[in-house]
């Protein structure tokens, strides 16, 4: 891209639902390092888990699916997850899945989720996970919100198979470019399915 120097690293990620396919930790961390990657991006819930990858020396932040009713909760369990090593998080703010970000009083449930987590971890990266196509989040009261209120980026749903479209269009229609609001922009690549 045009706006990020050449000397910006790049860093790639691989984000590892655990709890939903049962992946061991050991091919998780077999896979990681195969691929070279920087971090690895763990769903929350599965403390065995977070303690095999630290184990294994692999960087990894937390990553939950956040509901709007219950922002400091949804905190706490992100802020719990960097008590346990983790050394970033992600609130996964889908308006479309039933989390509530699309309601009204979202944007009051993200300052609230924000404010919480600083609270205990002022200085941890927070970002927020989003689909961040026209209609659906892009612009939002809440990201508006969470702009303004001390996230440290965005990572931009970019859901090929689920948005029924090529990689091209997803991209196109889901991926703002590298800073949104005045904030980092990383895109998250559907590869399951």
């Amino acid at each position: 891209t045009d706006d990020i120097p050449p000397t910006a690293p790049l860093r790639l990620l691989g984000w590892c639902h655990n709890g939903y396919h049962d992946a061991p930790a050991d091919d998780v961390v077999r896979r990681a390092r195969l691929a070279n990657l920087d971090a690895l991006i763990v769903k929350y819930g599965d403390p065995d888990f977070e303690r095999a990858i630290t184990r294994a020396g692999i960087p990894w932040g937390v990553e939950r699916f956040a509901y709007a009713a219950q922002p400091e909760r949804e905190a706490a369990m992100l802020a719990d997850a960097v008590d346990a090593g983790a050394s970033f998080a992600v609130a996964n703010c889908e308006p479309n899945d039933g989390g509530g970000w699309g309601d009204a009083g979202a944007d009051a449930a993200v300052r609230a989720l924000i404010a919480t987590f600083r609270a205990r971890h002022a200085s941890v990266p927070l970002f927020i996970a989003a689909d961040l196509r026209p209609a659906r989040s892009l612009d939002a009261p809440f990201v508006r919100e969470a702009a303004r209120s001390g996230v440290e980026g965005w990572m931009a749903l970019v859901y090929p198979k689920a948005f029924g479209q090529s990689a091209r269009d997803a991209f196109d229609a889901a991926y703002p470019g590298p800073r949104y609001l005045g904030l980092p922009c990383d895109p998250v690549i559907q590869t399951y399915d």
